[in-house]
């Protein structure tokens, strides 16, 4: 099997090395033009998949702090409405005995 394989391969490089040479230079230099604009679309698009993973860690980054930053604050405001609600209680216990007295 892997011989078999081998040896498609084989006459497949060596069926476009003949009908390579037999193209004409100006087709060659087709084929050597397509080659350098798609490395050069290659290594263009993998500067923008980078840039673009670059801007989607920073963007997760800023979207878990200000995440932690609303925790606090809703711990915060749970805290405040928890001390105001015990000072209105006690305001309304003390008010209610002292006007009881």
């Amino acid at each position: 099997m892997f011989r078999k394989g081998y040896i498609l391969v084989l006459t497949l490089a060596l069926l476009v090395t003949v009908g390579a040479k037999k193209k004409d230079d100006s087709s060659e230099e087709e084929l050597k033009d397509m080659v350098v604009v798609s490395m050069e679309s290659i290594v263009s698009l993998n500067e923008l998949v980078t840039e673009l993973t670059s801007r989607l860690v920073k963007n997760t980054l800023a979207v878990e702090e200000t995440l932690q930053k609303v925790e606090q604050l809703r711990t915060s405001l749970t805290e405040e409405i928890t001390n105001l609600n015990n000072k209105i209680n006690y305001l309304e216990e003390h008010l209610i005995i002292d006007l009881n007295e």
